[in-house]
């Protein structure tokens, strides 16, 4: 099987990033506006509108009524599925968009905004592959179970041990693998070929499992350490300014005087995040789609070839 170009493919992904940086912004930032008009109408609509004054449900007893703490989480069981739902599609269209740049389907995108086939079939890989996941780990516990129960009349105690540790190990591996392997290419296999690609995906994964790991690992830990950066300077001041005021034992009014200070830094929190998840979702669209057409080149570059 072919291996992706190890190098070649981190290089790209950096360079789709900051080159196209333009286009990632195009393509971006009209679904990241409905997404949040759909969060904000959301907690206007379901959370309670004290909370923004910082008026916060205050327990008095060690066990409270199942009715106050039902109060209390009945506006995130009420808003999360919708804009959970919201989220999943609004990353799909995202990543559909940003990998047609990045395989060289769009030259340049200013303003993107598509429920297009694509988008949808990419839903549907992304719910059968967490569905894959829970299926892969029902399987290898069982079959580990299976194992080690098979095996303890049949070997020496000692080996039975190291056979259980050895069989534990690969129920907890083996879906990591196979999630990875398939994961990567998906999305690319979706956009270009059209089609929901699993066994494609899983194909084009072959002998690439910790070349990709190492992908990830190059994209993420530099974003996270920069966000975390970020974060530090504009957040955690003002956070261990306020955990400093508290006693043994805070009271009710510290508590609501504590997250009424923590009120204005969601913007800077989301604003990092949103930023962290662009850069995360362009350098891996870049990767994947560098590393898909490594493994597929076009037919004028294999009759130059």
């Amino acid at each position: 099987m072919k291996k992706i170009p190890l190098e070649a493919t981190i290089a790209s992904a950096y360079r789709f990033l900051f080159t196209r940086i333009l286009s990632v912004i195009g393509t971006v930032w009209l679904p990241l506006l409905v997404m949040g008009v759909v969060v904000a109408g959301t907690a206007y609509l379901v959370v309670p509108h004290g909370w923004w004054q910082g008026q916060f449900p205050a327990f008095g007893d060690k066990h409270p009524d199942p009715a106050e703490l039902w109060a209390v989480f009945k506006p995130f069981a009420i808003g999360l599925p919708p804009v959970m739902l919201v989220g999943m599609v609004i990353s799909s269209m995202m990543m559909v968009g940003l990998l047609r740049l990045a395989l060289g389907r769009t030259k340049s995108s200013y303003i993107f905004f598509s429920l297009g086939a694509d988008v949808w079939r990419l839903l549907v890989a992304m719910i059968l592959l967490l569905l894959l996941i829970v299926l892969f780990y029902f399987v290898a516990v069982g079959v580990a179970v299976a194992g080690t129960v098979l095996l303890k009349p049949l070997v020496p105690h000692a080996a039975w041990i190291i056979a259980t540790v050895v069989l534990v190990i690969a129920a907890i591996c083996f879906p990591i693998y196979a999630v990875v392997r398939m994961a990567f290419f998906l999305p690319a296999v979706v956009v270009a070929e059209h089609k929901i690609g699993l066994g494609r995906a899983w194909h084009l994964g072959g002998s690439n499992f910790w070349r990709i790991v190492l992908v990830f690992l190059v994209i993420v830990i530099p974003v996270g350490i920069v966000a975390g950066m970020v974060m530090n300077i504009a957040i955690m001041p003002v956070l261990g300014n306020q955990l400093m005021r508290f006693q043994d034992a805070p009271t009710p009014a510290e508590m609501g005087a504590f997250f009424r200070a923590l009120l204005p830094l969601i913007p800077v929190f989301l604003g990092v995040s949103v930023l962290q998840r662009i850069a995360i979702n362009a350098l891996m669209a870049g990767a994947i789609g560098s590393a898909y057409n490594a493994l597929n080149p076009k037919p004028e570059e294999n009759a130059a070839a």
